[in-house]
């Protein structure tokens, strides 16, 4: 009986040793998984999906940017069938993310108020405060003060702190040295409250920092493309480029974090003690990196930034190595845009928006001028100071929007509508056309048709439908071979208008002039831009043929006006048109928005139409005929001079 005993009491301790151990590492019902940025990667979100699952997590947390549209039901219904299983297992938290910010979906899809974008919880020995990045945060707002609150109440019972929110505040990805404002009034709140560790998303990867005992974690890997380290920064002490998942474990005296891959493979393992990890050297400087940070900011398809970061940028790279590193800001992903109103707001002396804009050690600089020169000179000047400029505000997007002037709007399409390759299409079109012996009505036809493509067009370009053409390596060179094409075939027209002129003040007489080339000469112009537009005189149609006939036309003009819109969008507007795209796609404004947009675009065009009617009047008046007749000379001239103008500026533009 006392062997047995004895035994019993053996086995009991050694169940008990066992439990101590493995609840020592984390057991499933101590452990939470964090995740995000789930979006268009519904295979790979799935298959993290099915791993948490295997954990049995007490909770999950999603960082935000569960979905690519938040507006969009059908992307719901996707997430919604992934973690149907996950979320009947265990409870499901989610963190707003900028791609489901202003999206009703989000709050109903998970029982939340429309007003709840900021909670807190306690799971365990665990506290979590779930922030919202996307409406930013600052000093004495209303969810400022909620935070400090809630931070102060989980310290007082002893809690482990873990803040989530979808903005980084560290990274060394693809969003380095974003969120300014965000870190300036964050930073100062988690050193006072002991936060132990902030976990984020946005940066599609894996990511730990260090900064003053508190660590800073991007779980951006739950299935969204993958983005790679762009940036050394001093206190990144991990980045790995993979699909992942974050399981967190409290322990009596510390939380234990793996990240875990999609194979299943642990990427990273660390611990962090109740009072914070080890101290970081470190202060907050400028930014994240150990260098001043120059940011430059730019749109794909604005031609002059191409050619500054081609050729003035890596002068100021080589220049200046060692010395300050440099962060590429695409002002079409709208955090970019925001940071560089933000930065304009602190300006005491206001600049145009003129893109390239450039931010240095306070200023701001844009594209202007002598950008090489102006750049160098502001950075040797900035080099000794030292510090963020304080009080940056932050960007109200709505707010910006509601003080928009309809006039200034309109006068912004205006004058961005002055674009040369589109003008050298059309009077070309007009005028050969009309050789072909096209009558009024189908030229007015064939030039609306145009116009209609360039305002459709630009309509889409407004609102980023074809940035994804822009951010391809080749297309650059698609434009700069469209523009020397263009170029090059107005100075043609310029010197045929030359000869013309010429052959007209030695003999008086109109005879020889372009109009009157050689058949040959004519029949290889007709050949080469006329491929689609010529019209076949031999036969007679009959009227099904005539309509397919206007059909082609129709089709052609419209296809001509789309490819040059696409290849020749202009750089300027973007004081309107990103805040305008984001009020269309995010807020209950859109009819106001919309109107602008439409508005903008209007006076885009209204400088084409006036070329068109010009164009038109001159091809088909007989009294203006009778005028060239008897002002030959001076005509031929002016147009010598126009064609050469737009032929020069369309290779200085390439």
């Amino acid at each position: 009986m006392r062997i047995k005993n004895s035994a019993l009491a053996l086995i009991f301790a050694l169940a008990l040793l066992a439990n101590l151990s493995f609840a020592g590492q984390g057991t499933a019902s101590d452990c939470v998984v964090i995740y995000g940025d789930s979006r268009t990667g519904h295979a790979e979100h799935k298959r993290i999906v099915e791993l948490i699952a295997g954990i049995e997590p007490r909770a999950v947390f999603n960082t935000g940017d569960l979905v690519e549209n938040g507006l969009n039901p059908e992307h719901w219904k996707i997430f919604n069938s992934i973690t149907a299983r996950l979320r009947e297992q265990t409870r499901y938290y989610p963190v707003l993310g900028n791609h489901e910010a202003y999206a009703p979906q989000y709050f109903s899809n998970f029982g939340l108020a429309p007003d709840q974008r900021w909670y807190s919880l306690d799971i365990g020995s665990i506290h979590f405060t779930v922030l919202d990045s996307c409406s930013g945060i600052q000093e004495g707002d209303a969810q400022y003060q909620w935070l400090e609150d809630d931070l102060q109440k989980a310290g007082a019972e002893g809690k482990f702190k873990i803040v989530l929110l979808h903005h980084p505040l560290f990274t060394t990805g693809v969003h380095a040295g974003e969120n300014i404002p965000l870190r300036q009034a964050l930073l100062p709140v988690f050193e006072k409250y002991k936060v132990n560790a902030v976990f984020s998303g946005h940066t599609h990867a894996y990511e730990r920092s260090l900064y003053q005992q508190t660590y800073y974690i991007v779980t951006g890997g739950g299935g969204a493309p993958l983005y790679n380290q762009i940036s050394a920064g001093p206190y990144s002490q991990r980045f790995v480029r993979a699909h992942h998942f974050c399981k967190l474990c409290a322990e009596q005296d510390a939380l234990s974090v793996e990240a875990i891959d999609i194979d299943s493979n642990v990427i990273d393992r660390f611990r962090v003690p109740r009072g914070g990890g080890p101290k970081s050297a470190l202060t907050v400087g400028r930014g994240q990196a150990a260098d001043p940070e120059l940011i430059v900011f730019y749109s794909p398809a604005c031609h002059n930034c191409i050619e500054i970061k081609a050729k003035v940028m890596p002068k100021i790279e080589k220049e200046f190595q060692g010395k300050i590193a440099i962060d590429y800001r695409d002002i079409s992903e709208m955090d970019n845009y925001k940071l560089m109103l933000a930065l304009d707001a602190q300006q005491e002396k206001k600049i145009e928006l003129t893109l390239p804009v450039f931010y240095f050690s306070g200023a701001l600089l844009n594209g202007k001028g002598d950008a090489e020169a102006n750049l160098r000179s502001l950075i040797n000047q900035s080099l000794a100071k030292t510090g963020w400029k304080k009080g940056l505000p932050l960007v109200d997007l709505i707010g910006r929007f509601k003080n928009f002037q309809p006039l200034a709007v309109a006068g912004a399409g205006l004058v961005d509508g002055i674009n040369p390759c589109a003008f050298t299409v059309i009077v070309f079109f007009m005028s050969f056309l009309a050789l072909q012996g096209y009558r009024k009505r189908e030229l007015a036809v064939i030039g609306l048709s145009f116009i209609l493509a360039v305002f459709a067009t630009y309509l889409l370009i407004g609102v980023g439908a074809f940035n994804f053409l822009y951010r391809l390596r080749g297309f650059r060179m698609v434009t700069k071979a469209a523009n020397i094409s263009i170029g090059v075939f107005s100075l043609g027209l310029g010197a045929l208008a030359a000869r013309d002129f010429f052959r007209y003040i030695r003999s008086g007489r109109p005879d020889g002039q372009f109009l009157q080339l050689p058949q040959s000469v004519k029949n290889s112009i007709h050949r080469i831009i006329g491929l689609f537009y010529r019209k076949d005189r031999t036969q007679d149609q009959p009227a099904h043929g005539q309509r397919a006939f206007a059909f082609k036309l129709f089709a052609c003009a419209l296809i001509t006006g789309f490819l040059v819109s696409l290849l020749e969008a202009v750089c300027t507007g973007q004081v309107y048109l990103p805040t305008i795209a984001f009020v269309l796609k995010a807020t209950r404004l859109k009819s106001e928005a919309l109107g602008y947009l439409l508005l903008y675009n209007l006076m885009f065009i209204l400088p084409l139409f006036a070329i068109f009617l010009c164009a038109l009047f001159g091809a088909t008046s007989g009294q203006f005929a009778k005028f060239m007749q008897k002002h030959l000379g001076s005509a031929k001239l002016l147009l010598t001079l126009l064609f050469f103008a737009l032929g020069a500026l369309l290779l200085w533009r390439a």
